[in-house]
């Protein structure tokens, strides 16, 4: 990918080779998919997530995008509404991240 950065192509070259010597069981891959664990600014440049970087290079296809895009469209504007309530929020972002989700495995992305 072109929007790939290699600062040390050794060390990376080193650390897939360890990846494939130490065999799938040895694998485990952490995605914060809505920034809990992570930041959405660095400085004043705004971070996208893993999901918007999914999306918009188009990773899983042309219509895991489309498809996740709408999901976007009308869960974004519940997520940073000032004037409903956090319960209905809570609500709407759970299902957001369930739908998100099924997005995900039906697209061939797997999660554990």
């Amino acid at each position: 990918m072109e929007s790939i950065i290699v600062t040390d192509e050794n060390k990376v070259s080193k650390a897939v080779k360890q990846i494939i010597s130490a065999g799938p069981d040895a694998l485990h891959v952490i995605c914060d998919f809505d920034r809990t664990i992570t930041k959405a600014w660095s400085g004043r440049e705004k971070i996208p997530s893993f999901v918007a970087i999914l999306r918009h290079l188009h990773v899983l296809g042309e219509e895991y995008s489309k498809q996740s895009q709408q999901l976007f469209q009308h869960y974004h504007p519940i997520e940073t509404s000032t004037t409903l309530s956090r319960e209905v929020k809570t609500l709407a972002m759970d299902k957001w991240w369930e739908e998100s989700s099924q997005l995900l495995v039906q697209y061939k992305l797997s999660m554990m």
